[in-house]
């Protein structure tokens, strides 16, 4: 088993500030966002990383960004977002963001909401249930037909749990693209839910 707390680190140490700075520039996100993701630089690939976690906290797994193509490392297993909390207190942890990878969490944390991330339009369901168990949950899905069956499925799946859920959907590509038009946390609180529960 590869040891991905160690290798988290690692990747950590190797991203470089100035580097770090233009992506959160290229990106549309603070740089701050980026370190609550644990962004980090895996120099064998010569991309960014970013650390997939497990229903308990722990890392599973690493995704790898490049030009903008997605992939993860061999021996990872498929997890979820997270910031880190340790470096940040929330207002109000009740409400919880389900964004669409890493960078889309990026932005609603940029925003100022505390947010998660899913793998893809469809993944980590069962370990957003486990962490978002009877809590209020704002889905924000992509501006796809993947993004909006995807955000179907986990909203029918976190009612099993008791959360209270709505669904709602930017008027851009995803929430990235519209905070890069200027959206603000207002706007994003201020859109209609297409389901409430």
């Amino acid at each position: 088993d590869l040891d991905w707390a160690a290798i988290q680190e690692q990747f950590v140490v190797e991203a470089d500030e100035l580097a770090i700075l233009n992506l959160a520039e290229d990106l549309g996100v603070t740089v701050r966002s980026l370190a609550l993701m644990g962004i980090g630089w895996c120099r064998a690939k010569e991309a960014w990383s970013f650390p997939m976690r497990d229903k308990y906290r722990s890392i599973c797994g690493m995704r790898l960004r490049k030009d903008g193509s997605k992939f993860a490392i061999k021996g990872s297993s498929a997890g979820v977002f997270l910031p880190d909390l340790s470096m940040e207190s929330w207002e109000d942890e009740e409400r919880i963001y389900v964004c669409e990878g890493p960078t889309d969490t990026a932005a609603v944390l940029t925003m100022g909401a505390y947010a998660i991330g899913r793998p893809s339009a469809g993944g980590g369901s069962d370990i957003i249930c486990k962490l978002a168990a009877g809590k209020k949950v704002v889905i924000v899905a992509d501006n796809d037909a993947a993004g909006a069956r995807g955000a179907q499925a986990l909203c029918s799946a976190l009612k099993q749990v008791g959360s209270r859920v709505k669904i709602v959907k930017p008027p851009a590509k995803d929430v990235r693209a519209w905070l890069n038009d200027g959206a603000t946390l207002g706007d994003l609180e201020e859109l209609r839910s297409e389901e409430h529960t």
